[in-house]
């Protein structure tokens, strides 16, 4: 009677380890990922011609403007380009152009916005140099050189008055879009900084770089709300939500972070993932895209902290994103030399 008792238990706990007890099996697999090719596609090639002598640049900055309707694109060519979407269409079957292209920078353009009324383009790199175009016509209307060596991001005020440049030095400085007199400074701990964002309300900005601390910076007050202790790693992109709650940090950590702006809090850490974040921005509130050195675009869920799909299709490390609101679309830039269109509406 002991040694059936004894082979009884053994089968149970057996049948429990295994995992096949009632609904053991739904509560530990992992939601599937999906995998999204891109819709449609720029070939610089195709745009620049196929002459032989002429080296493609590295896609670092892409700036969208006019409700989707210009596409500014620079990199390590030190030219800002401005590509013209009629409708919004691009890739097969639609229609691009190039509207002008200009070699006003000295070095590696980094950074790129639009003014939120779609008038003027903001451009920075890595000497230093800032320059702000007319969107239409290219036209050169502010030149600035940064008192110290290198600028790397910049961000635009949500009125377009002001617009903020952080680069290979602890000060971040505001200039005057109108004029690019410089209204205010105050220094980032990051060293480095790599990663700026104004908040939606204008009432932040976010800057970070080498040693991975956010500063946000309150602009009414100009004085520092407070600075968030990250993993220690470089911070290569910074994103605010749309409803302004949420900051997601990508960075050469193994994990992407969201902070509850309120309080300073961690709000949502996502899931590992291989290699670096060198690009974030949110589609929604409850969705984040992020571009990565394994050349993947990853979109996830915020909601439930998860990974939904993957978006391939890239050859380089994915440097650059963008959400095109007016056409529920993601944009990405790369080392590849491309620009890709997904197709991402739920």
């Amino acid at each position: 009677m002991l040694v059936n008792r004894c082979v009884i238990l053994g089968a149970v706990v057996l049948l429990l380890l295994s995992g096949t007890g009632t609904g053991s099996t739904q509560e530990t697999k992992t939601p599937e990922v999906t995998t999204l090719k891109p819709a449609a596609e720029i070939s610089l090639k195709s745009l620049l011609g196929d002459s032989a002598d002429r080296r493609l640049p590295t896609v670092t900055a892409l700036a969208l403007g006019a409700g989707g309707r210009y596409l500014a694109v620079a990199g390590d060519d030190h030219v800002v380009r401005m590509i013209d979407l009629p409708a919004g269409t691009v890739g097969e079957g639609g229609s691009h152009a190039v509207l002008w292209e200009k070699a006003g920078h000295r070095d590696w353009v980094r950074g790129a916005v639009f003014t939120p009324d779609g008038q003027a383009l903001i451009s920075v790199d890595q000497n230093g140099g800032i320059r702000v175009w007319g969107t239409r016509d290219g036209n050169r209307t502010v030149e600035i050189r940064q008192p110290v060596r290198g600028a790397r991001a910049v961000a635009v005020s949500p009125d377009g008055t002001t617009f903020a440049v952080c680069g290979f030095e602890k000060a971040v400085r505001c200039y005057r879009t109108a004029d690019g007199r410089e209204t205010v400074s105050f220094d980032a701990p990051g060293g480095a900084n790599q990663a700026i964002a104004y908040s939606p309300d204008g009432k932040r900005i976010a800057v970070a770089g080498r040693n991975g601390t956010i500063r946000l910076w309150n602009t009414q007050t100009q004085k520092t709300d407070r600075d968030l202790k990250g993993d220690a790693r470089r911070v290569n992109a910074l994103a605010f939500s749309p409803d302004g709650t949420l900051l997601a940090v990508g960075s050469d950590g193994p994990s992407i972070l969201l902070w509850n702006v309120r309080d300073g809090s961690i709000a949502v850490t996502l899931p590992e993932r291989p290699g670096k974040t060198f690009s974030i921005g949110f589609c929604a509130n409850d969705r984040l895209a992020s571009g990565e050195s394994d050349n993947v675009v990853r979109l996830w869920d915020i909601s439930n902290a998860r990974q939904s799909t993957d978006l391939t299709g890239h050859t380089g490390t994915v440097t650059t994103l963008l959400f095109d609101v007016a056409n529920d679309r993601l944009i990405s830039g790369s080392f590849d030399t491309g620009v890709k269109f997904w197709n991402i509406a739920p």
